[in-house]
């Protein structure tokens, strides 16, 4: 089974704060675009305190658009397939708007809140040239019914790709979903009706270690999550205030286009006539029907939220930041790094939109010495962009984020 899942916070001013996880590979910035504004219109509640998340899963149904199905799936415009992922996704969108409005109409109940961190090493650096970048931590956030201290819910984290299943042809929520039934189950007994949520944590560049499983390293996490909704030592669990602020802002960062469209369609119209693969040959065709109608995406859209929650006085306040997209581990390490000393940082991607991968200005800048050919960085990297002509990146056969139709990788910046 696959599921949505959603929270509700209201704090004292009468602000409502909603969060929402699915068992998807990412929610396409067309869905969630539609979705902040048809929450906005009919319940009043702004973009900036809504995410919409996604456990990443890479055995869910396929929706439109992000990754370009064309590209990825070779599924063509009003045929019988791409009829159904439309109808799909209209249907996923109306499902959510549901789960919404029931958490809205429904009962709240008046909580006190923790923060904790537990420590999963499930995961490496895929990139091969950055094995030391990683992100462990198990963020968790337990909420606690203020009469009688129950545990009614726990909002965790945990950066690693949702792979563990392999590839299989049924649907499975992965890892994420197995954490979450674990959670639930355990806590159960204490804290009747628990209800636990994931949110994937900065990891564009982090994979699962060989030989773990859905329910290994579902178990893994579970354990720590558990750990930290309970005070485990060593955890840090410290009180958490309601949240007092919220703010979002769609980034347009660029891509590195060096050259100019004759030289693009040069490129592409070479790639065309002589495919590496029918991948490469979709991905030319789009890239050109792009340029022959004058709409090449030239940035892509992020959409940043950032939620802060109060906190006693002396502590530093439990600060999110939310990311549209798959960022990769550096941005949790940067992010601790700019606001760790002033808050307790909880790094979120995949919200909002998914418009492809978001590498840092170090691995932009990093070539190791290779210039195109078998063990460059950029091979190991996530896009391949490997290929050199002239000035110009384009993406290679063994590229991931050419899949969601772009024709550069992010400028450095």
């Amino acid at each position: 089974a696959l599921y949505a899942t959603g929270l509700l916070m209201v704090n004292s001013a009468g602000q409502r704060y909603v969060v929402v996880s699915t068992d998807t590979i990412g929610l396409p910035m067309s869905v969630t675009d539609q979705l902040q504004a048809m929450v906005q219109s009919r319940y009043g509640i702004p973009p900036g305190q809504l995410l919409l998340g996604a456990s990443h899963t890479h055995s869910g149904p396929v929706l439109i658009d992000q990754p370009n199905t064309y590209i990825t799936y070779g599924i063509a415009p009003t045929t019988p397939e791409d009829q159904l992922v439309r109808a799909y996704t209209a249907a996923l969108q109306t499902r959510i708007m549901d789960l919404i409005g029931t958490l809205l109409s429904g009962p709240t109940e008046p909580v006190t809140a923790t923060f904790a961190n537990g420590v999963a090493n499930g995961a490496f650096n895929r990139s091969g040239a950055r094995p030391t970048v990683t992100e462990p931590s198990v963020p968790v956030l337990t909420l606690r019914a203020t009469a009688g201290q129950r545990i009614v819910a726990v909002v965790f984290g945990y950066a690693a790709h949702a792979v563990t299943a392999g590839q299989i042809t049924t649907w499975h929520p992965d890892f994420p979903g197995v954490a979450v039934d674990l959670v639930e189950s355990q806590l159960s007994a204490a804290n009747p009706g628990v209800r636990a949520l994931y949110l994937r944590g900065a990891s564009g560049d982090l994979e699962p270690l060989d030989g773990l499983t859905p329910d290994s390293l579902g178990e893994l996490i579970a354990r720590q999550v558990v750990a930290a909704a309970t005070g485990g030592a060593g955890t840090g669990s410290a009180p958490v205030h309601e949240p007092v602020s919220a703010a979002y802002q769609d980034v347009l960062a660029p891509l590195d286009i060096q050259v100019g469209d004759a030289t693009l369609r040069a490129h592409y119209e070479a790639v065309l006539a002589d495919p590496p693969s029918e991948a490469d040959a979709r991905h030319a065709e789009v890239i050109l029907r792009e340029l022959d109608n004058g709409i090449l995406r030239r940035a892509m859209k992020i959409q940043v939220t950032a939620w802060r929650f109060g906190a006693p006085p002396g502590d530093r306040p439990l600060g999110m930041v939310a990311m549209a997209g798959e960022a990769l581990a550096d941005y949790a390490v940067g992010m601790q790094h700019v606001l760790g000393g002033s808050y307790r940082v909880w790094t979120v991607t995949q919200t909002n939109g998914h418009p492809g991968y978001l590498p840092s200005d170090e691995v932009l800048a990093r070539e190791d010495g290779c210039r195109g050919g078998f063990g460059c960085f950029y091979r190991g990297y996530e896009s391949g962009w490997d290929v050199m002509e002239g000035a110009q990146r384009y993406p290679s056969q063994s590229s991931t984020t050419y899949n969601d139709g772009v024709v550069a990788p992010l400028a450095p910046g």
